[in-house]
């Protein structure tokens, strides 16, 4: 498509027109315009190469691991999605499981620029987990990215095996008592109490 179809050439002036390509598949494109100039043609060809849309992703294999110093819960990691095109591409991620959670989730990334994302490993138990996490670009194909999380073991026992309150009054704050954790092992254990 080109715009506009006509137009007047003033004695000593230029002009031009606009041409538009665009494929709803991927292929490679060669054709010959013709133009009329006081109804006499002329020809140059069009050639483009029309590809899918494409996002690279900076890391394709995350590794997570707690640091023996850590209490968080879970840890994070930062990707770049970048978008070496000429037109935005819109993306999601998919996944199985709540262990490894990519933010933003979905979005878009604009021509000739990047977006970071973020990946956090929340554990669920005492366990190494994996994961294959699939990009999907809209009019282009799927990337994938494998996620892998370490966590070592920990065995804690409670050293009291009951904590009595005795008789506490209705309306009053029961006096404080104190339980205590035992770590059975020579690894570090993390412990959060959710109420």
């Amino acid at each position: 498509m080109s715009t506009p179809l006509s137009q007047v050439i003033p004695p000593g002036q230029e002009a031009g027109f606009d041409i538009v390509f665009c494929s709803q598949t991927v292929k490679t494109f060669s054709a010959p315009i013709t133009y009329y100039i006081n109804d006499r043609p002329f020809n140059f060809l069009v050639t483009a190469q029309a590809d899918p849309v494409s996002l690279e992703i900076s890391k394709k294999k995350l590794l997570f691991s707690f640091n023996e110093e850590s209490t968080d819960m879970s840890v994070t990691q930062s990707i770049m999605l970048t978008n070496y095109g000429n037109a935005t591409a819109y993306f999601n991620w998919q996944y199985q499981g709540t262990v490894f959670v990519p933010s933003p989730q979905s979005g878009e990334v604009a021509a000739g620029s990047s977006l970071k994302v973020d990946v956090t490993f929340t554990p669920t138990g005492p366990k190494s987990d994996d994961e294959l996490m699939f990009l999907k670009i809209q009019d282009g194909e799927a990337e994938e990215m494998k996620c892998s999380g370490q966590v070592t073991e920990a065995r804690c026992v409670f050293m009291e095996k009951q904590l009595n309150f005795g008789n506490v009054h209705v309306g009053l704050e029961a006096k404080d008592r104190t339980i205590h954790l035992k770590n059975q092992l020579r690894t570090p254990a993390i412990f959060h109490v959710h109420s």
